[in-house]
């Protein structure tokens, strides 16, 4: 079962809109990169 997305915006460094898409995990962390 995939994970959760979440979108994100945020302003780049010239001013542009940036956009991301994050996938949460379905259960706990395991590791961090």
């Amino acid at each position: 079962m995939p994970g959760k997305p979440i979108k994100v915006t945020f302003e780049g460094a010239h001013g542009a809109e940036l956009a991301a898409r994050l996938d949460l995990p379905t259960g706990p962390v395991k590791a961090y990169a």
